[in-house]
């Protein structure tokens, strides 16, 4: 009698253990489950680069969140950059019918994959339904438009062991060149104690001055703040340069850049003693790529243009009051002088 007691005893103690390990899971993967979980999606746009890892976050708004990154292999070169989407298969609950959802990675257009790039789908579950058939994927890839020039004129500063109370991460941003810079995104990737991502951030700063220093932080979602343990791949993306790029060379004139083609920009510096304006580019594409010079007011003095340190005999276009110069930039990397326009 006294063994069928213990025995009794034992197995309350089990099933109380085993109800709690349940509700533990339960509670834990409310907010947190696939943690670990890779998937290589191969694509027949470009089959090297895929979904790294994905997680399913359920925040405290009821909101289920899809947070994750993209990689490709470290030797992977790309000959033009890309444009990436990303793909979620759901149901939605008002037409009754399944949709796909479409992101982008926090990095977009793609000139390189040298580090993951974070990514976020932000699903209400009031209106669409996932299950465990809704997994992201990338649902297309395509060369970048012909006008996206990247802009490397910018610093990052920030120490990832140095964490705030809500486990936010502080930094600074400096423009380095003369210029306004607008809309800059910046993201990174947010790991938790074992390593895994648990979470995609990113912020924007609408407005830095030439040569200006701002602050910026990531704040992690705070349903999983106290997993946070470090962060990894900070980076920036500026918007794609559509329309001249402005820069003050003194209070009464301007000059402005524009380039057509697939561009980076690793410097620009304007040179008042010398009356220099230089720039250090990339021309990546194939072929030549344009660079539109527009000087504010017109341009009566002649200049001189060197690339490479060699004359360029590019003619200067007057109309109206701005002067026009469009010069040709072969393929790789370049250094342009432009002297004389202040005189």
């Amino acid at each position: 009698m006294s063994y069928k007691k213990d025995h009794i005893f034992i197995s309350i103690k089990i099933l109380t253990l085993t109800l709690f390990i349940i509700a533990f899971s339960i509670s834990f993967n409310s907010f947190f489950t696939y943690a670990q979980t890779h998937i290589t999606i191969k694509n027949n746009n470009h089959k090297n680069i895929y979904i790294q890892n994905y997680s399913i976050i359920h925040d405290s708004d009821k909101k289920v969140i899809i947070i994750g990154s993209i990689a490709a292999p470290h030797n992977l070169t790309l000959i033009s950059p890309l444009e990436v989407t990303l793909g979620l298969n759901i149901y939605n609950n008002f037409s009754k019918k399944y949709e796909i959802i479409k992101e982008q990675p926090f990095k977009n257009p793609i000139y390189n994959v040298d580090e993951p790039i974070p990514f976020k789908f932000i699903i209400d579950p009031s209106k669409f339904y996932i299950n465990s058939s809704s997994i992201p994927y990338i649902y297309s890839i395509k060369k970048a438009s012909e006008q996206s020039t990247n802009i490397n004129t910018f610093a990052l500063k920030y120490n990832e062991a140095r964490l705030g109370p809500s486990k936010e991460l502080y930094g600074t941003v400096t423009n380095t060149a003369p210029n306004i810079i607008k809309n800059l995104t910046l993201y990174a990737i947010v790991h938790g104690k074992n390593g895994t991502q648990i979470d995609s951030v990113k912020t924007t700063i609408p407005f830095i001055k030439p040569y200006e220093t701002v602050k910026f932080s990531f704040i992690p979602n705070r349903i999983v703040k106290d997993l946070v343990s470090t962060y990894s791949c900070v980076g920036g993306n500026l918007q794609d340069i559509n329309a001249y790029q402005i820069i003050n060379i003194n209070s009464n004139k301007t000059i402005g850049y524009k380039f057509s083609g697939f561009m980076e920009i690793d410097s620009i510096n304007y040179d008042k003693k010398t009356d220099q304006f230089r720039l250090n580019v990339n021309n990546i594409y194939p072929i030549s790529a344009a660079l539109s010079l527009q000087i504010i007011p017109l341009q009566k003095n002649p200049i001189s243009i060197k690339i490479d340190n060699h004359e360029d005999n590019s003619k200067t276009i007057n109309n109206k009051e701005k002067s026009k110069i469009d010069l040709l930039i072969p393929q790789g990397k370049h250094e342009i002088n432009i002297h004389g326009i202040n005189s």
